[in-house]
């Protein structure tokens, strides 16, 4: 496990915000890889197309944006969820 945790973060190093800021914008051109309701969404095909696009565009590994994007995805989401819990306290009633 703490192998694995070396990995993603020796990857997670080479990142810039300018890196970050042009990936997530290539992401959001294929809506295959977010949208759930994109009939593309179970393209695997489709995906992997896309996430090498991606990767072309940040000029980096398919592996690389991908676990980046994986680490965003998992940053966003935990915020979500300590937004909802933050917002449960404050209004107990």
């Amino acid at each position: 496990m703490a192998e694995i945790e070396g990995e993603i973060s020796a990857e997670l190093e080479i990142w810039t915000p300018a890196k970050e800021d042009k990936l997530v914008d290539a992401w959001q051109c294929h809506e295959c890889l977010f949208n759930t309701t994109s009939c593309n969404y179970c393209n695997r095909g489709m995906k992997e197309k896309a996430c090498q696009e991606n990767a072309t565009e940040v000029e980096m590994t398919g592996k690389q944006t991908k676990t980046f994007m994986c680490f965003i995805v998992s940053v966003y989401l935990q915020s979500l969820l300590n937004l909802n819990l933050k917002c449960d306290f404050r209004c107990p009633l």
